[in-house]
């Protein structure tokens, strides 16, 4: 097999793994920020004050943080095999 041919299925190996991570990550932002309102609606119902930022924010800003980490790895994983740098095993 080519070089060419190798860092182009990497490089799908790499777009492919990005997508389940985002799809991944999608999922658990929905499962997250729907607990959070949950519990938002609990807090309200009781009278107790809802913290501020809420819950909704931090889960907000997390999740954002994440993707940013994420993309951020899939960045330097991408230029690592365009740039044909050696596995660990070479």
């Amino acid at each position: 097999m080519s070089d060419a041919t190798t860092q182009g299925n990497q490089l799908e190996l790499l777009e492919s793994a990005r997508r389940q991570q985002a799809t991944a990550l999608t999922q658990m932002r929905e499962a997250a920020l729907e607990n959070a309102r949950y519990w938002e609606g609990v807090a309200g119902q009781s009278g107790a004050e809802v913290p501020q930022p809420s819950p909704t924010a931090w889960v907000k800003a997390h999740f954002d943080y994440l993707d940013t980490v994420t993309d951020a790895q899939f960045q330097y994983a991408r230029a690592l095999v365009t740039a044909g740098a050696p596995s660990q095993g070479e």
